[in-house]
């Protein structure tokens, strides 16, 4: 859920009394329920959410007391124009979202409770199709005082929250995908693994942009010819056979279920009257994809850590994620045999390709939108704002400091 939201709009035709109706009298298990009235609101600007379109819908309705009574929705239908165009080249989306609160994360919070963890992964999925209409419904977060994040800026504490909440999913996974559990194996489609990927801009011209400014400054000189080597390379190429890489195709050491879209406005959370973060919960599910642990780990570092914490605490986030994955395993009475950290930082390396290019192609927008400032999907298409996405003064500091990093982890060989 965006914060943003545009009042008194009307919602398609088909999202109706009769639609609102059938939902509520299943869910309340009560055939009584009459609905009186409809308020629509958008969530979030036009293009704002990358798979589909956000309603907070107030649904005002009478049961047998005729007592008027009030239940906030969250409605998430897909969207059309260029957009449905390029969704549809992808595929799946809906399908997986879908098929992950009905069936997937049910099974995962099952297994937890079994050794005593409570742990509630995301929200709770009222109703979901996809024909007539591809649409899911949720409950509003917000009604049980779970709050959105509000930028994109980084914030430790949400992130040590959200990397428990990953690590425990990733433990699960993995366990399942161990054991032959194949039910996991349809999530092989992501937007990274596709043609249509290799055609943003964004990502398509990313890396020769970012060379281009190193060359234009001085403090970047020593790493411009590893750099250049880096691009001949064709990292998007390697960046894509990272995300084709079905359970043990690559020489990958923890496979997982992936969230496949880890970064901070995908989670919402619950403070306590401290002013500490209580629970924190997960959505949108519709990128899940089998892949190495490093797929969501390495995204979570860029999405949710600020500059500060990536260059000083990044071994502290991935140190208190691994030792949660290790004890969730352990309570889930795993047998086989237990990874260590040498195996993640191994995995590390064999994708530094896709670390790379987060932090020259999503990085740069990343920072450019901390300022609160929200960029129109049009503007990624035009060399013009991606070029001066790398004069931002915060990402060129930011930049100066990584890359000695970047040159010690190994990550410009």
């Amino acid at each position: 859920m965006a914060e943003t939201q545009v009042n008194n709009v009307e919602g398609p035709e088909w999202m109706n009394k009769e639609f609102f109706g059938k939902i509520l009298r299943k869910s309340e298990k009560d055939g009584s329920i009459q609905i009186q009235s409809l308020n629509f609101q958008r969530s979030g600007r036009e293009g704002e959410h990358f798979g589909s379109i956000m309603y907070r819908v107030s649904v005002n309705f009478t049961r047998l007391d005729f007592l008027a009574e009030e239940q906030t929705l969250i409605v998430k239908i897909f969207p059309g124009g260029l957009q449905k165009d390029m969704l549809e080249s992808i595929g799946g989306l809906f399908e997986t979202e879908i098929q992950m609160y009905n069936n997937v994360i049910p099974a995962f919070e099952k297994l937890l409770k079994i050794t005593g963890d409570n742990t509630v992964i995301g929200g709770k999925c009222i109703y979901s199709s996809l024909t007539p209409e591809k649409v899911l419904v949720f409950e509003d977060l917000t009604k049980l005082n779970y709050k959105p994040i509000t930028n994109w800026g980084g914030n430790w504490m949400i992130a040590e929250k959200a990397a428990e909440k990953l690590a425990k999913w990733h433990a699960v996974s993995f366990k399942m995908l161990s054991e032959g559990h194949s039910g996991l194996h349809k999530f092989s489609e992501h937007l990274y693994s596709g043609e249509v990927f290799k055609m943003i801009p964004l990502y398509k011209d990313g890396f020769q942009d970012f060379l281009e400014m190193m060359k234009s400054h001085s403090e970047f000189a020593e790493y411009v010819q590893n750099f250049t080597r880096i691009v001949a390379r064709q990292p998007l190429l390697k960046t894509q056979k990272l995300f084709k890489s079905g359970f043990n195709e690559l020489p990958a050491n923890i496979y997982v279920l992936n969230h496949g879209d880890f970064h901070i406005k995908n989670v919402m959370f619950l403070e306590n009257d401290m002013g500490e973060i209580e629970d924190l919960k997960l959505v949108d599910f519709q990128l899940c994809v089998i892949g190495p642990a490093v797929i969501d780990l390495i995204y979570m570092l860029y999405m949710f850590l600020d500059d500060k914490d990536r260059l000083e605490r990044r071994e502290n986030m991935i140190k208190f994620y691994f030792n949660t994955f290790l004890k969730t395993l352990k309570s889930l009475n795993f047998t086989g045999k237990l990874p260590k950290m040498v195996d993640l930082k191994k995995d590390f390396l064999l994708f530094k390709e896709y670390e790379l290019m987060i932090a020259v192609t999503m990085l740069p927008l990343i920072t450019k939108l901390q300022g609160s400032t929200f960029v129109e999907p049009s503007q990624l298409g035009t060399n013009e704002f991606r070029k001066y996405l790398y004069k931002n003064p915060q990402y060129l500091e930011y930049m100066k400091k990584a890359m000695p990093q970047f040159l010690k982890m190994g990550l410009l060989d």
